[in-house]
């Protein structure tokens, strides 16, 4: 999702447990957005050089089709493009939107 909401300028990366010679055990932890949260590049990091590069999506339609692409089998990792599948795969037929962010206005 920062690679969406930073228009690419932070991206994501594969995740990979490494294999290791001795026993552990590994516990999995992922964070998301609420459900009804729509994620799509935030203004500062679109320009006229770099607009606006992935569609917006519900993190709800993210995470359904995240699911259905892993259980067809589509890892999240394209090896060949070195992307992740989630961060680029396009929503609501490739439409482009810009989210406006507000100044920060909570007291220190």
């Amino acid at each position: 999702m920062l690679e969406r909401l930073t228009n690419g300028v932070l991206l994501a990366t594969p995740h990979r447990v490494l294999p290791t010679h001795h026993a552990r055990d590994s516990i999995i932890r992922f964070n998301a957005f609420a459900p009804h949260t729509l994620v799509a590049p935030l203004r500062p990091f679109v320009t006229a050089d770099r607009p606006a590069a992935y569609s917006p999506v519900e993190m709800r339609e993210h995470m359904e089709t995240t699911m259905r692409n892993l259980e067809a089998g589509l890892g999240s990792w394209d090896t060949e493009r070195q992307r992740s599948r989630s961060a680029s795969y396009e929503y609501n037929g490739g439409e482009r939107r810009v989210l406006e962010c507000e100044p920060n206005t909570m007291s220190q």
